[in-house]
């Protein structure tokens, strides 16, 4: 069997800020023998799926692989690849070259695409930016535009607010020395909103305007980037969809595919059961498979523990839907199994730890200084005023205490489920995080009509 990624040692002409990679880790609770005890089927349904997954994980490492699956497992190394070896020409240097256009050249710039592109630029956004990035002064951004998101509906309010914001009629905007940019990204499931929209804002931001759209000879000229084609704008993140938006706002996107790259390694060089992203798919197979035929109330709940990843939860919910109307169109009996959401922080006496399986994402690293909390010592009154009466705490410590106990308290409840760990917000960990999800969503929407193929014939 040959395989199709790059060695190791190709990683090494990226310039990485100086950061090392910490891979992502997964742990499962209250322990993997448990856990895998706990699901439904046992250990014989864990094993079958397992098997049934490295047959999949196999075909998609074959050299002439074809499918979304095989392509986005290339897609990374493949970019990095080609800017070591033709840098001007390749895709992420002619994105390089259209991000310094619009950085150096627009004080702002829209987005134009369908909601599905503008959620993982959220995704991106949210993690790796200021969390108040369009109210940070131009210097403060680092000399980096103001971003907008348009096309996502047919809205004549939000569309005008965006028209009326960026007129050159406005006073505010009559001694802007800087213009307007945008980017238009046409994915096969675009839709007729970007379109629509896209011919108003198009005006406005010429000649800083920039289009991604599905490759043909016809349509890539001066100011356009190529996409692949028939790939949905939710599995575009390491596409010229995702890449030149993210570049634009000043993401390291080396980095982001560099994350990537190593989540395809992992997929690539680790079988069966010694492969975490098949370990994780299998579970959640199992988990949604007795969830319909039992006919259960108790679907899984994803809990978040960082604002920067309120995106990503709304990512996961999106992607939960891709899968359930996938493989529906394949088997009309399937029953979609909805996810809960809780956003951080939680608490551990909190009414929504009722649920019997759980995925937690925790993030190990803050961002910024640590700010502190004086509460009181346990024992006194909270009207103590005696400075060697109360003890210090910092945010992250406080964080990470609910965290630890809202675990023990869904244990003692009889809950199970898995922590995925990020090591930090950065593009590191988040690309290894994007490319994780997207992998384990084609996985088990290959997993899930293999089952309802064989439940038909029997």
């Amino acid at each position: 069997m040959q395989c199709v990624f790059f060695p190791d040692a190709s990683i090494g002409f990226m310039k990485l800020r100086q950061n090392k990679l910490a891979p992502i880790q997964v742990e499962a609770f209250p322990s993997e023998s448990l856990l895998v005890e706990n699901l439904p089927g046992g250990k014989s349904g864990w094993d079958r799926a397992i098997e049934k997954l490295e047959r999949i994980r196999a075909d998609w490492l074959q050299q002439n692989a074809c499918g979304l699956g095989p392509h986005l497992l290339r897609w990374p190394e493949a970019h990095l690849h080609e800017y070591s070896s033709s840098r001007g020409v390749s895709l992420l240097g002619r994105i390089f070259r259209f991000a310094n256009q619009i950085q150096s050249n627009a004080e702002r710039f829209v987005v134009v695409g369908n909601a599905d592109i503008h959620l993982i630029l959220r995704c991106l956004m949210e993690a790796c930016c200021d969390p108040y990035w369009n109210e940070l002064s131009r210097a403060e951004r680092g000399s980096k535009p103001r971003i907008y998101f348009a096309g996502e509906s047919f809205d004549n309010d939000a569309l005008q607010g965006l028209l009326y914001l960026l007129s050159r009629d406005r006073p505010e905007n009559r001694y802007e020395e800087l213009g307007w940019g945008g980017v238009m990204l046409a994915t096969s499931d675009s839709g007729e909103s970007p379109r629509l929209a896209s011919g108003f804002l198009r005006t406005i931001c010429e000649p800083l305007w920039i289009e991604c759209c599905v490759e043909s000879e016809q349509n890539i000229g001066e100011n356009t980037l190529g996409l692949p084609s028939g790939v949905p704008a939710l599995f575009a993140a390491f596409t010229a969809a995702g890449l030149l938006p993210a570049a634009i706002l000043g993401i390291n996107i080396m980095e982001l595919l560099a994350g990537a790259a190593w989540t395809t390694r992992l997929f690539a060089t680790e079988s069966g059961s010694g492969n975490p992203i098949l370990r994780w798919v299998a579970w959640n197979h199992l988990i949604s498979h007795w969830y319909r035929s039992e006919s259960a109330m108790d679907a899984p709940s994803i809990a978040l523990w960082n604002s920067g990843l309120s995106a990503c939860g709304d990512f996961l919910l999106r992607l939960e839907d891709w899968h359930s109307t996938s493989v529906h169109a394949r088997a009309s009996n399937w029953r979609a199994m909805p996810l809960g959401l809780l956003r951080a922080p939680l608490q551990a006496h909190s009414g929504g730890l009722l649920s019997r399986w759980w995925h937690h994402h925790w993030v190990d690293a803050v961002r910024c200084d640590a700010l502190s909390s004086i509460q009181p010592t346990v024992g006194n009154d909270c009207g103590a005023a005696s400075g060697s009466e109360t003890q210090v705490s910092s945010y992250p410590d406080l964080v990470r205490d609910q965290f630890e106990s809202t675990i023990a308290k869904q244990i003692s409840m009889g809950a199970s489920g898995l922590v995925m760990r990020l090591p930090d917000l950065g593009e590191l960990s988040l690309g290894q995080w994007l490319q994780w999800h997207l992998l384990a969503t084609l996985l088990e929407s290959h997993l899930e009509s293999d089952t309802c193929e064989h439940s038909s014939e029997s």
